[in-house]
């Protein structure tokens, strides 16, 4: 691996084998990486390799994760400069990486007045509209009461309008994210998911309202 020492910031010259979001992969890059007496900043660069895109994408949403307030403030914050038409929280994946060990993501549903928080720090430090992406429940607490509760707290404490929903719980153990998209059983009323093809959207035309399909 190579570093361009000419950069304000340095950055590998070539693709390096690694999962960005969560965790090095690669035991000869951290290695590496370990060896090398000053800071490495990768921001800048990682920042346009991820979220820049041409106009031609718009309308175009971020979406984010995590529950530390102040580093979602500062990821919205870092957004303005690539111009999103809105900025979403991902209170949805059921990934033990993410809401097992991350304690985000799904997670986040069991905590309402957190999300309303960070909703609120995250519309503070953006210009444009913010939503909620989440499920109908989590684990037993999947209720249409408890979800109403969450949607009522966010709302009521937050700027946030737009929820999207999938329709189905997420089980934060025993399942892979896979098949967190597929065991637990979709509510029909409003459908997020498992809609594959238009032979399929047209069995579910029949059973819900076009509009929530």
């Amino acid at each position: 691996m190579a570093f361009d020492s000419s950069a304000n910031d340095y950055y590998p010259q070539e693709p390096a084998d690694i999962a960005l979001l969560h965790q090095l992969h690669n035991a000869q890059l951290r290695q590496s990486c370990s060896t090398i007496p000053w800071p490495l900043d990768f921001t800048y660069n990682f920042q346009e390799r991820f979220l820049a895109f041409s106009p031609e994408q718009h309308p175009i949403v971020l979406q984010i994760g995590g529950s530390n307030l102040e580093n979602l403030a500062k990821a919205a914050e870092l957004a303005n400069a690539y111009s999103f038409d809105e900025i979403n929280l991902n209170c949805g994946c059921p990934s033990g990486k993410v809401a097992g060990h991350g304690c985000f993501g799904a997670r986040l549903m069991l905590d309402p007045k957190f999300v309303a928080d960070a909703m609120s720090a995250i519309a503070a430090n953006c210009g444009v509209p913010v939503s909620v992406k989440c499920r109908i429940g989590v684990d037993d607490r999947d209720s249409y009461d408890e979800l109403c509760d969450f949607v009522y707290t966010v709302v009521s404490n937050s700027p946030t309008r737009h929820f999207i929903i999938h329709a189905r719980k997420a089980l934060l153990s025993g399942l892979s994210p896979a098949e967190n998209r597929k065991v637990p059983p979709l509510k029909y009323v409003y459908t997020n998911g498992s809609c594959f093809n238009l032979s399929m959207a047209h069995i579910l035309f029949g059973r819900i309202l076009p509009h929530s399909l």
